[in-house]
């Protein structure tokens, strides 16, 4: 269908914009000197069946107004098959309706002599319009005569999103549950707060909030630090950060580079890869920052960012933030990208995944079981471990 930028994001703007595409191709076919038949654009928007789009408020918008046009044009080509039709009782119910939508044409126009004396453009668009209602009137009574089944499959509409948006708005409200986590079971510490300059200012006892605002609530946690970190390594501007410094430094102790995921820009999975990353090289990093810290000794010292990285690698509570992120990417997201951004000649649309989100959640609900379990006996477990020890 090709890629054409649209005016502007507005829902209508992007309806109209998939409109004029169908009638374009449909022109483009009906006017080439090889094309045997004649496309109506309303026939094709009758054999549309879904819409894959994203989780967004306006595509989900515009998937709604789309499956309302497909119905229109459903509609109007059953009423067209009805206007065609040699069948006497279609026939009768035919010449009522034009007799009955002329009418009301006669009255808006101010009467029979008026309507004659309208422009001939004007009366020619005005018999159109009732053409095309008398039509849409006509499919809709041959819609009504269709069985259950037949009218099911008729209005079949499927608004599939997209995957990998599923997957980052599970890890995104994992990661905030998992922070709350903390407040609410209360038997170990929280992870410690990576707060900015400006969040440290603002959250000192004699700095009240300012009238109207609220107290923001302070940063913590792996998400955070994967953040921080990529900031530091991975910067999305190449003249900020330790980049060059972080590539000579893993050259010279691994004898290779190590490619941070980028998270400083909007990249599906690049924190959990980055978590993984973390728990596999954490030492790593922290000897990279000390040595960092060692070089500024006599140049004032380590800068706010990297004073917080290097509490948050050692703290134990952010690290096990770490290794939980890194466990559901490598167990969940990372297999369900394989699953879905399979090659091109492999592809499946968003009906074919079904089945496989259905077993993933069952897969999730049986881990969330096995977690209660550990959780309830996890005082044994210590107390068993203490006798061993």
């Amino acid at each position: 269908m090709g890629v054409r930028a649209e005016l502007n994001h507005t829902t209508t703007t992007q309806v109209q914009g998939w409109k004029d595409t169908i009638l374009d191709y449909c022109a483009e076919f009906n006017g080439h000197p090889d094309s045997d038949c004649i496309v109506d654009p309303a026939s094709v928007w009758q054999m549309a069946c879904g819409y894959l789009g994203n989780h967004a408020a306006d595509q989900k918008k515009l998937s709604r107004m789309l499956e309302t046009y497909q119905r229109e044009c459903d509609r109007e080509v059953r009423g067209e098959d009805v206007l065609l039709s040699d069948d006497p009782r279609d026939e009768a119910e035919r010449n009522r309706l034009f007799d009955e939508k002329l009418q009301e044409r006669f009255e808006e126009a101010g009467g029979k002599e008026c309507w004659v004396s309208l422009p001939p453009a004007e009366r020619l668009r005005w018999e159109k319009e009732v053409v095309q209602e008398v039509q849409i009137a006509l499919g809709e009574q041959a819609y009504q005569r269709l069985s259950p089944e037949e009218k099911k499959d008729a209005d079949f509409w499927a608004y599939t999103r997209c995957a990998m948006h599923k997957d980052l708005n599970a890890t995104k409200g994992a990661a905030e549950r998992m922070a709350r986590s903390w407040e609410e079971e209360k038997r170990t510490p929280a992870p410690i707060e990576l707060l900015s300059k400006t969040q440290v200012t603002a959250a000192e006892p004699d700095r009240a909030p300012k009238k109207g605002k609220r107290k923001r609530l302070p940063e913590r946690g792996g998400v955070k630090l994967t953040s921080l970190l990529g900031a530091l390594v991975k910067n999305k501007n190449p003249n900020k950060g330790h980049q060059a410094r972080f590539r000579v430094y893993c050259r010279k102790i691994l004898g290779y580079e190590i490619l941070f995921p980028d998270t400083s820009n909007n990249r599906y999975q690049s924190h959990g890869n980055a978590a993984t990353e973390i728990v596999h090289h954490r030492q790593l990093y922290i000897n990279f920052l000390l040595k960092v810290q060692d070089q500024k000794a006599t140049t004032g010292g380590p800068n706010h960012m990297e004073e917080n990285i290097l509490h948050g690698l050692m703290d134990d509570s952010t690290f096990t933030e770490l290794q939980v992120l890194s466990l559901y990417s490598q167990a969940i997201s990372l297999p369900l990208a394989q699953l879905v951004r399979v090659p091109y000649h492999q592809s499946r649309n968003g009906l074919d995944l079904g089945p496989e989100f259905d077993r993933l959640l069952k897969h999730l609900e049986s881990t969330v079981v096995l977690m209660t379990v550990f959780k309830n006996l996890w005082p044994d477990l210590i107390k068993l471990l203490q006798v061993f020890s």
